[in-house]
């Protein structure tokens, strides 16, 4: 099963983009290659009241660090699409991951 991203960048051609619209899909997609920090922020914040949450404690699970968590979120999904949480509660290396797309989600747990 592949994430959104994976699909998408399959099939993109980047030579016919300026390097700047480049870094941007491979940032947040193709259909928003124009966009910087901001509109990335506001666009999480229209989503994340209804994402998917994936709540991990590293103290369960030692082989999964923060990093490579972290690292999967990059590589497999758009910058836009996921948000992450450390020490929730207060508890130390409890970790919360949103994701915008309920099979990312799913994905992620998969993984870790």
């Amino acid at each position: 099963m592949l994430t959104q991203k994976q699909k998408e960048q399959a099939l993109i051609n980047f030579d016919q983009y300026n390097p700047t619209e480049r870094k941007n899909i491979r940032l947040y997609g193709e259909g928003n290659k124009d966009w910087d920090q901001v509109s990335c922020i506001d666009h999480r914040h229209r989503w994340m009241p209804y994402g998917a949450d994936v709540r991990i404690n590293t103290f369960q699970k030692p082989d999964s660090t923060y990093y490579e968590m972290r690292k999967w979120c990059l590589e497999n999904t758009y910058l836009q699409s996921w948000l992450h949480i450390s020490n929730i509660d207060g508890v130390q290396g409890a970790h919360q991951f949103l994701f915008e797309h309920e099979t990312d989600a799913f994905l992620f747990k998969l993984r870790f």
